[in-house]
């Protein structure tokens, strides 16, 4: 059994590329025009440029003043200011001055119009090197903790890769693909995962949390239709688990190789008692160990590495996993949290 922690730093490392204000209505535009990647400016592309577009049907006389900041927000790293005149629909560029300085940007604009009110915003940018991508599992791996957030999946995948992402956390909830016996659904998952391996990043898949009509009936009423106290039980009937789990497995076999049985199963998001965590998991791998012998099956993402009592029917879930269904784990992940100095 390997042990892999799923790391999380609580530092604002991610977002910065993608905020971006003062543009709403605007008489004009400002931008950072990159190659391939949205505001993310790589070593072996074009320099990035900052654009200021005019958007209105007249001549603009503008005088355009900027501060660069590092990601944090707290030091200035260069000052400067110019005056423009933009015909109607002209874009003025120029290029970013921190170009080959590797780090995390923010550059702020405040545009002082001739007749108009003045604009101002920020840019969220990068200056980083391609990162190498590996998926050897014998050595250490980077990987995202899913994306259920984004807009755009596939840029946001373009990027992950890019930073060196190698394998991606993402869960088939069981309410999800199977929301009423027998009626499977996995258009949604299917366009994720093809967006996953057209990237070469490996998929470490979690099957997790109980559906609906799967759970003890004084919780199916609980709730909505997406998320309720039912999806934290054990399932009445453990073939229904172990259907799902097959067939999950079966439809993405050859696909994802690494499988995270259930989520944080320590903290509260399963209710059941560490006798019956382990009961899915022995059942969990018995499935996927039959579909493919070279699946990897992983316990759940365990809250914190450490004993707690964040699930109060069993605070020992953990501990108890690892002694009594060793032989049913290829590896343990648990969470460390980073925090900064």
């Amino acid at each position: 059994m390997r042990t892999i922690l799923q790391i999380q730093i609580l530092l604002l490392i991610f977002a910065l590329p993608f905020l971006a204000t003062g543009q709403n209505s605007s008489p004009l535009s400002v931008k950072m025009k990159t190659e391939s990647l949205p505001n993310i400016i790589l070593h072996d592309e074009k320099p990035g440029l900052i654009q200021i577009t005019n958007n209105t049907s007249e001549s603009l006389k503008i005088n355009v003043f900027y501060e660069i900041k590092d990601g944090e927000d707290e030091l200035t790293l260069k000052e400067w200011n110019e005056e423009v005149r933009l015909s109607d629909g002209e874009t003025f560029e120029q290029q970013e001055p921190l170009s080959g300085k590797f780090g995390m940007y923010n550059l702020h604009y405040e545009i002082q119009i001739e007749g108009k009110s003045p604009v101002s915003g920020h840019i969220g940018y990068a200056n980083m090197v391609r990162a190498d991508q590996h998926n050897d599992r014998n050595t250490i791996m980077m990987g995202l903790q899913g994306m259920k957030r984004v807009k755009n999946y596939e840029q946001a995948v373009k990027i992950a890769k890019a930073m060196g992402a190698s394998v991606c956390r993402e869960s088939v909830p069981w309410n999800n693909v199977e929301p009423e016996k027998g009626d499977w659904k996995f258009e949604d998952f299917d366009k994720k995962y093809k967006i996953l391996a057209e990237n070469g990043i490996a998929i470490q898949s979690m099957l997790t949390y109980c559906t609906r009509w799967a759970a003890p009936e004084k919780y199916k009423n609980e709730g909505n239709a997406n998320w309720g106290p039912w999806a934290a039980q054990m399932p009445v009937n453990i073939d229904d688990w172990r259907n799902y789990v097959r067939k999950v497995g079966e439809h993405y076999n050859g696909q994802a190789f690494y499988w995270e049985i259930w989520n944080e199963a320590d903290w509260g998001y399963f209710k059941g008692t560490a006798d019956d965590y382990i009961e899915l998991l022995k059942v969990a791998y018995e499935e996927l160990k039959k579909i493919n012998p070279e699946n990897s099956v992983m316990t759940s993402g365990f809250a914190s590495a450490d004993p707690h009592g964040g699930n109060q029917g069993d605070a020992d879930l953990q501990a108890r996993t690892l002694k009594e269904a060793a032989g049913y784990i290829d590896y343990h992940t648990s969470t460390v949290r980073l925090k900064p100095l």
